[in-house]
């Protein structure tokens, strides 16, 4: 499948989006929400009184000062003003998180919730991190910086460049989902396509390459059934999709250290879109509520 690779906390845990109909829809939702809460009248509406862990909000993205879809993750005391609370919004659609002061966040209007949340969590598969504790889980390491500094490069994370994701096993979700049902979370290969528009670069081998991961022994593949495909949103793929996902065959049925279908990565340029994510490596800062990507705090 063609997705978005839009935050990333490690290659253990990122987020995608898939390629398609949705991505316009996703946008065109960000306009209407924008348009409709940029009115004080209607936010004045939607005023929340007493926000509650799970709830779905619409709230202001600091770095674009667009409306999104979020959940309340966490509700946190605000270190700088004792007292007072501050919210943790994790956005449903692109995976990345946002301290915001519960003033500023307002009830959904009944029609957003028609668009599905877009937001996959990932993991990468058939790689570890080079220092893992082999008596440990290796998905529970800590990535170094380095490797997730590159892992970011790779993948264009909130650039909106089109890449390849195979889906090749699964582990069980651990996140809180406050009530909900939670959904496996997929273990994929990614292949970005080279400079030479044929060859695919499978990203997991650049980083054993680079010295930065380690390829994981024993893996276990596991497949989703087809129920779990449709909760993630994954189970109807196809059409303009097939002719990339076809390229990755050999690749992936062989091992990843294919000579023939790994190339030496060529320097992208950005790739413009409505909206800039937030760096994983940008510090909490609850006074002014800056946004950080999901699970790093």
């Amino acid at each position: 499948m063609e997705v978005f690779v839009s935050a990333v906390v490690s290659p253990s845990k990122f987020f995608v989006q898939l390629v398609g109909p949705q991505s316009a829809e996703l946008d065109a939702l960000v306009d209407s929400m924008t348009e409709y809460y940029g009115q004080a009248p209607n936010r004045e509406l939607h005023r929340i009184r007493k926000p509650y862990l799970g709830q779905i909000v619409s709230v202001e993205f600091n770095a674009d000062n667009k409306w999104y879809r979020a959940e309340v993750s966490a509700i946190l005391p605000n270190e700088y003003h004792p007292g007072e609370i501050v919210l943790d919004l994790y956005f449903v659609d692109y995976g990345d998180n946002q301290y915001t002061n519960p003033t500023e966040v307002y009830e959904l209007r009944p029609d957003f919730l028609a668009l599905r949340f877009q937001a996959i969590e990932c993991f990468l598969a058939k790689v570890h991190p080079v220092h893992s504790n082999p008596l440990s889980n290796p998905l529970e390491d800590n990535w170094d910086t380095q490797a997730t500094d590159r892992f970011e490069e790779l993948a264009h994370v909130a650039r909106w460049k089109k890449i390849v994701s195979k889906i090749v096993t699964y582990r069980k979700s651990k996140s809180s989902q406050h009530g909900r049902e939670s959904s496996p979370v997929p273990g994929v290969e990614l292949f970005d396509t080279a400079s030479n528009g044929t060859d695919q670069i499978n990203i997991a081998h650049e980083l054993v390459t680079a010295g930065l991961a380690k390829y994981a022994a024993n893996e276990c593949s596991d497949e989703l059934t087809r129920s779990q495909l449709f909760r993630l949103g994954l189970a109807s793929g196809g059409g303009s999709q097939s002719s990339s996902v076809d390229k990755l065959e050999d690749a992936s049925g062989s091992s990843s250290t294919s000579n023939a279908t790994v190339v030496s990565l060529s320097k992208q340029q950005p790739v413009s879109h409505q909206r800039v994510s937030v760096s994983h490596n940008d510090p909490p800062r609850l006074a002014d509520a800056k946004g950080l990507t999901n699970g790093t705090h």
